[in-house]
């Protein structure tokens, strides 16, 4: 199977959005902020790629730097995995980019968080239903030190025509562009998995679980793409 494309729909919640941002109802800020998130809408393009190894590709084949030997002790990966990105999309990050009030840029980052992360739901859904899974444990370069960011590039060459399709592209730090990218592998399991039981920031407001020796504890696995953003800018 070839590198497959997804674009997500995005149409998120206008009140949850705005309790989250602790906006009252029928003030100027909840206007202001209403008119700014239907802008956004009009340009997001929240998507992603996808590709199919086979086990027996695993450590071959050009795809040593991805830490197969940790993977495959920590899950029982018996037929497949998939690389992956999601993007909140060029499109959603350009318009940020032309904000100027830092209040705007702030709400506009929380959209594009939101838009990610529907990207990043809509390929791991596709996956589940697609291959019919029970759930899938999900590993990103950066957010584990077994895959430190700098082997990310190794996942851009075999994903192919797949970050080109969405304009996503790395830079000599190896950071993602758009920022509100995520990339990564995920594993077919039976076992709920949370990346956040490898990580010791215990202060952590986006944590989902303790640490744990074997990471297979916690909550549904939803990477925090967030601490992973802030670990790679320090």
């Amino acid at each position: 199977m070839g590198i497959i494309f997804f674009q997500a729909p995005f149409s998120p919640d206008s009140k949850d959005l705005t309790h989250r941002l602790k906006l009252k109802f029928g003030t100027v800020l909840e206007a202001e902020f209403l008119c700014l998130l239907a802008e956004a809408l009009s340009v997001a393009r929240p998507q992603g790629v996808y590709l199919e190894l086979e086990r027996d590709e695993l450590g071959r084949n050009g795809t040593t730097d991805i830490p197969w030997s940790i993977i495959t002790s920590l899950f029982d990966c018996k037929s497949k995995v998939f690389l992956f990105i999601a993007t909140c999309g060029m499109e959603l990050e350009k318009w940020g980019k032309g904000l100027t009030e830092p209040l705007q840029r702030f709400w506009a980052s929380e959209i594009m968080d939101m838009a990610l992360d529907c990207a990043y739901q809509g390929v791991k859904e596709r996956i589940i239903a697609s291959e019919r899974l029970a759930n899938v444990a999900v590993l990103s370069p950066g957010a584990v030190d077994f895959w430190p960011v700098s082997k990310q590039r190794q996942l851009f060459t075999l994903l192919g025509e797949g970050p080109r399709l969405l304009g996503v592209r790395l830079t000599d730090e190896n950071m993602m562009l758009p920022l509100k990218t995520l990339s990564g592998i995920m594993i077919p399991t039976e076992e709920s998995f949370s990346e956040c039981s490898f990580c010791d920031r215990q202060d952590c407001v986006d944590r989902q679980t303790t640490m744990s020796k074997s990471g297979m504890e916690g909550s549904d696995s939803r990477p925090c793409h967030r601490a992973y953003k802030k670990k790679l800018l320090g």
